[in-house]
């Protein structure tokens, strides 16, 4: 719902999924959003490579290997199974990077692309 005020959105309109898992050192999610029909794992994959702020890497990282960085790091990018949208993890360190940030910037260039 904070996602959704901050991009002036109705939470209808933002249908994602956030779990976060708290560690000792760092943070890590799996999210699970809904995307416009057609838009799938590869056109995020590059999306996400465009955002300065996250590394894609395969395979997927845990919070033990983003501790000290200051980048998020996204993988495991995958299509879901029912041809609604995008699965993917992530982990960063907090101390470095808050991860609202991270998650705002991630939705932003998503919209900005016209892909939420």
């Amino acid at each position: 719902m904070e996602l959704a005020a901050l991009l002036r959105l109705q939470p209808t309109d933002l249908p994602a999924t956030v779990m976060v898992i708290p560690t000792f050192a760092g943070v890590s999610l799996n999210a699970v959003v809904t995307l416009q029909p057609g838009v799938g794992a590869e056109r995020v994959r590059t999306t996400l490579n465009a955002i300065p702020t996250i590394t894609v890497r395969d395979p997927v990282v845990s919070p033990l290997h983003t501790v000290g960085t200051a980048t998020a790091h996204a993988g495991r990018i995958r299509d879901d199974p029912g041809g609604r949208g995008v699965h993917f993890w992530a982990s960063g360190d907090n101390l470095r990077f808050g991860a609202s940030a991270n998650v705002l910037a991630i939705a932003a260039q998503l919209w900005r692309e016209n892909l939420l």
